[in-house]
């Protein structure tokens, strides 16, 4: 496999963070493996400021999972995590990633759900994958995995999935 991408790899999604997933040391060794033969190598990490609008203690009254536009799922609210600066924002001790590896942060913008220049970024590293097969992984999956997911399939790329936990 020539390219991945990782997202959600930080320690807020691992077993103590904000969203208590705790991938398995089989899940944890086979995504390093991906990792160790890949040629390219894209790391999307979060990196929130603490009043980050996603956040369900940004809004009164509102709780994590709750919905501000019942029409636009991108405005699920969340539990505070990987906030600029703190240890859930770093990447994962159980991960090691080659020099060469790419990272593009999204977030800084507390006011906004979608974070343009995050996607412009990230829309310039798509289109210097090389190759016709690209796996999106990590340890949790959500519906911003489903949407990178399809978008490279709307590029023409075989797409492999691999998370440890779907929400």
């Amino acid at each position: 496999m020539q390219s991945l991408i990782l997202m959600n790899v930080q320690k807020d999604y691992g077993s103590w963070g904000a969203f208590q997933i705790n991938p398995s040391e089989n899940f944890v060794n086979e995504l390093q493996n991906h990792i160790n033969s890949c040629l390219q190598l894209l790391v999307l990490v979060e990196n929130h400021q603490p009043d980050h609008i996603s956040f369900a203690s940004s809004h009164l009254f509102r709780f994590p999972g709750m919905q501000l536009d019942k029409q636009n799922e991108e405005t699920i609210l969340y539990p505070m995590h990987c906030i600029q600066g703190t240890l859930g924002a770093q990447v994962s001790d159980n991960l090691s990633f080659e020099p060469n590896a790419i990272y593009i942060s999204r977030g800084e913008d507390s006011q906004t759900f979608i974070d343009r220049t995050y996607y412009d970024r990230l829309c310039k590293q798509l289109n210097l994958i090389q190759g016709n097969e690209v796996m999106v992984a990590g340890f949790y999956r959500n519906y911003e995995t489903e949407d990178l997911c399809n978008y490279l399939k709307l590029r023409g790329f075989a797409v492999i999935a691999f998370f440890e936990e779907t929400n």
